[in-house]
């Protein structure tokens, strides 16, 4: 048992350090070291690569279970629990998450709308609901009249030219109640993962800088690479394409 906790750490600690630390001798663990590994080691030494390389492929942003979901969808046959164990083992864990706190500008006087949504998030089909800014995706999606726009009451989106060409465009508008943050927790839930993920590890120079890398860790991680358990652990474009209407 000994000597399997220094293989455990050795790649942290001085081996040495460790067999005098456990009263074992450096000589023996070699020997123990150089035996045959058994099939459960061998498994687990591969495992634990496919762990690493999954996490860093990740952004370091997955925690076990989308980890598991990743490795069982590459064909490995392994339990959850035990992906757990192994990352906790090696110390491999999800980007941390910080507070949320309001940003949103909600003191003005001009028209809001009802909460038409009303924390219906589980949407089956695409360009049903969209929630947030819609000006770049009318260009991309051209959706048909009759799309719900969530978004919360800042005065951007209660300003009247937001409210015309949502008109325009036969969009009905929905907007969250008053310093309820659960009214709009999709697009919470978005904006904190990108600065947990992205924007607090980063130190931008310039705005074309930031622009240029959350356009990147949109579009093509997030988007088309991430995997979200709401979505069944697929990626917003695995599920878009699996529900499509043809």
């Amino acid at each position: 048992m000994r000597y399997r906790t220094i293989q455990e750490y050795d790649r942290r600690d001085p081996i040495r350090l460790m067999c005098r630390a456990l009263a074992v001798s450096a000589a023996g663990y070699d020997a123990w070291r150089t035996r045959a590994e058994s099939a459960r080691a061998v498994s687990a030494r591969t495992m634990l690569s496919a762990i690493r390389v999954t996490h860093r492929e990740s952004r370091e942003t997955y925690g076990s279970p989308s980890i598991w979901d990743a490795l069982v969808k590459q064909g490995h046959r392994i339990g959850e629990h035990r992906v757990a164990r192994l990352m906790r083992q090696d110390g491999i864990r999800a980007k941390t998450v910080k507070r949320w706190r309001a940003t949103t500008q909600s003191n003005h006087r001009l028209p809001v709308a009802e909460n038409t949504l009303n924390r219906q998030f589980m949407v089956t089909q695409p360009n049903r609901v969209w929630a947030g800014d819609l000006t770049m995706a009318l260009a991309n999606r051209n959706p048909q009249a009759g799309l719900l726009h969530h978004s919360d009451r800042g005065s951007q989106y209660a300003a009247t030219r937001y409210q015309r060409l949502l008109g325009e465009r036969g969009i009905t508008p929905s907007m969250s109640r008053t310093g309820n943050c659960w009214d709009n927790a999709c697009v919470e839930s978005f904006f904190g993962t990108l600065k947990r993920e992205l924007v607090y590890h980063r130190h931008y120079e310039t705005r074309d800088a930031a622009r240029q890398d959350i356009f990147e860790y949109i579009e093509v991680f997030y988007n088309r690479r991430r995997r979200h358990s709401t979505l069944g652990y697929d990626s917003p474009a695995e599920f878009e394409a699996r529900t499509a209407v043809a």
